[in-house]
């Protein structure tokens, strides 16, 4: 793993095990906050750039994705049934189970309130940190989701679904409701 400090120009090592497969990274907004995560058995946490790094105590769990907010507080991963959600920098956290099998995850405000998770046939969104999960948005074999800073506005992307392949769905009240994009609504850059 490597991390760099000028907008990508130079990269250097971390110091982090290089026989591992990371899974996912997320870094808060300044990149004081560093998260990198194994697909099996380890969260590695960096508070200082990236210079040092220490593995979390959530070692027993699978890791699919994960997540910050700007501040890098509050940490989520998807672990398949389950999530784990962090308030205090990825030193501690809580698993609370959800209604699907998540493989994508996007923590959404800089408060950490909203969060959601994609996975293999729903979207399940979160407005109080992570203790409880809402089913929401079409059914669909889900490949990415993100959020904007608020946690209001939402995009997804489906890989397929009952109506045709590959979508793209979008919300605008913090994942309540969805609407899928016409290709002829999306502008050419």
């Amino acid at each position: 793993m490597c991390t760099s400090s000028d907008s990508g120009a130079s990269w250097m090592q971390t110091g982090l095990p290089e026989s591992v497969v990371y899974q996912a990274v997320a870094l808060s907004g300044t990149g004081q906050f560093m998260y990198a995560c194994e697909n099996v058995g380890g969260l590695y946490l960096s508070w200082d750039f990236g210079a040092t790094w220490q593995k979390s105590s959530t070692s027993q769990y699978l890791f699919y994705d994960m997540d910050t907010d700007e501040t890098g507080q509050y940490v989520i991963t998807a672990d398949g049934k389950y999530t784990l959600t962090s308030f205090d920098y990825g030193v501690s956290f809580n698993r609370s189970e959800i209604p699907m099998i998540a493989s994508k995850v996007a923590a959404s405000d800089t408060l950490g309130q909203y969060a959601v998770v994609a996975g293999s046939s729903d979207i399940t969104i979160t407005s109080n940190y992570g203790y409880n999960w809402t089913k929401t948005g079409p059914y669909g074999q889900w490949t990415g989701v993100t959020s904007d800073a608020t946690g209001k506005y939402m995009v997804g992307v489906e890989y397929y679904s009952s109506h045709q392949d590959g979508c793209i769905y979008a919300s605008s009240d913090f994942g309540a409701t969805w609407t899928l994009s016409e290709l002829n609504d999306i502008e050419s850059i």
